[in-house]
């Protein structure tokens, strides 16, 4: 089974503006401002998310950006049962 959705997709250029400087967006996020210069000119799908949640008003969202999944045929790796 496939299914396709809309992650956010934020510019590192953006994401500082947001924040203020590497430094604060860093701190925001738990990070080191070396992990931050790290990461190219897009922020990373999970760390967007988290930016989205801090800054809902965030511009620089690049529209259409999809994610395909494909559901995991292996069944141990989706059971989250406690032992």
């Amino acid at each position: 089974m496939t299914s396709t959705f809309k992650d956010p997709v934020i510019t590192v250029e953006r994401a500082v503006k947001a924040a203020g400087n590497k430094a604060s967006l860093a701190r925001k996020l738990g990070l080191s401002r070396a992990s931050v210069s790290e990461w190219g000119d897009l922020v990373p799908t999970l760390h967007a998310y988290r930016l989205v949640q801090i800054y809902p008003e965030i511009e620089g969202l690049i529209p259409n950006a999809t994610v395909e999944l494909r559901s995991n045929s292996n069944p141990s790796t989706t059971n989250h049962e406690s032992v």
